[in-house]
C-alpha cells in the first residue's frame, strides 16, 4: 500500500502515474484540494481499469491535509501504509514566500 501526498499537484500526479503502472495493492491519494482530488482520483480509475479491469478500484482518495498529524496517522494505520511518497508542497507561507530560507 503506498500513499502519496500532494497527489493532485503536478509533482504529485505525475509520481500516480508512474506508481498506479507499479501493481500496488492501493495507492492513497492524500490530497487537500477536492478539485485536484477529484481529477486525479478520476485519472487514476481509467488508468487501473486499462491496466488492471479485474481489480480496478486500487485508488483511494483522502481529502486531508498533511497539517493533520492525527488524521495522516489514522490513514496509515487504517490502510496499513507500507510507502509513503511526500509531494505535497509545503515550501508555501502565508506571506506567499516560496523557499524562505534562514538568514
Amino acid at each position: 500500500v503506498v500513499l502519496l501526498t500532494g497527489a493532485g499537484g503536478s509533482i504529485g500526479s505525475e509520481l500516480c502515474r508512474q506508481i498506479i503502472r507499479l501493481d500496488p495493492s492501493a495507492l492513497i491519494l492524500y490530497e487537500r484540494s477536492e478539485h485536484d482530488l477529484y481529477l486525479i482520483e478520476n485519472e487514476m480509475l481509467e488508468l487501473a481499469q486499462k491496466l488492471y479491469p479485474e481489480a480496478a478500484n486500487r485508488a483511494v482518495p483522502i481529502l486531508a491535509s498533511i497539517q493533520d498529524r492525527n488524521r495522516m496517522e489514522a490513514v496509515c494505520r487504517a490502510f496499513a501504509v507500507e510507502t509513503i511518497y511526500h509531494a505535497a508542497a509545503t515550501e508555501r507561507y502565508e506571506d506567499g514566500a516560496v523557499f524562505s530560507f534562514p538568514g
